[in-house]
């Protein structure tokens, strides 16, 4: 798939989660996208079971969340496989940051290195730690820089879903599925079906993690 066609990149993580909460959709169309702008490495659609059922009732569950799943992998776009120059540079990261002592798996780093090489907009990613890491990778690999302000975390996907489609509308989905994601869990427990509660909550864990990596983040919607 040619990546001038591409606007975000995304990880298997996040498409899991929005399959079990069946908001995949509703999510992207939230970030303004669609799922034939994003695109997924092959090996990571593999990985999330794109071709083997016992991996997606694992990763999703049983039933209609892993039928999703299925639809999720397959309507994203393919990613051509990771360059030379694209691996080395996940190396790069992954060397960097077991040095710091800090958590940049081989999956991860390769997002990042083919969101860097290919210029394309947007990573989505549910890794925290990832993303609380490259501060300070940046410091001794500069390139890191260019991914300030392109990274959508789940909170982002969930409260842009909130904020352009109503908490009424999502809501049965929202608890349904929101065994998922633990923080979301307890997001819904104290906002108590209360929008502007649920809302601040997310936006809470979302400045959490931007302090923890300030700049990266992909701003939220504008409430």
């Amino acid at each position: 798939m040619n990546s001038s066609a591409i606007d975000v990149v995304v990880d298997a993580d996040i498409v899991i989660k929005l399959s079990v909460l069946d908001l995949f959709s509703e999510a992207l169309a939230a970030i303004g996208t669609s799922p034939s702008r994003c695109g997924m490495l092959r090996s990571m659609k593999f990985s999330a079971g794109v071709s083997r059922s016992s991996i997606r009732v694992r990763k999703a569950g049983q039933g209609a969340a892993a039928d999703r799943l299925l639809s999720s992998l397959n309507i994203l776009s393919t990613l051509s496989e990771p360059t030379t120059s694209e691996a080395h540079c996940a190396a790069a990261l992954v060397l960097a940051s077991q040095s710091l002592g800090l958590s940049v798996d081989g999956g991860e780093a390769l997002l990042f290195a083919v969101s860097l090489s290919r210029n394309i907009s947007f990573l989505t990613t549910g890794d925290k730690k990832a993303v609380r890491s490259l501060a300070e990778i940046e410091k001794h690999i500069p390139s890191v820089s260019e991914m300030r302000g392109r990274i959508i975390a789940f909170e982002h996907l969930t409260y842009a879903s909130i904020r352009r489609f109503g908490f009424q509308q999502l809501s049965a989905r929202l608890h349904t599925g929101a065994h998922c994601d633990k923080g979301l869990q307890n997001d819904l427990h104290h906002a108590q079906s209360d929008e502007a509660a649920l809302t601040a909550c997310l936006a809470r864990r979302w400045q959490e993690l931007n302090d923890a990596a300030p700049g990266f983040l992909a701003a939220l919607p504008v409430p």
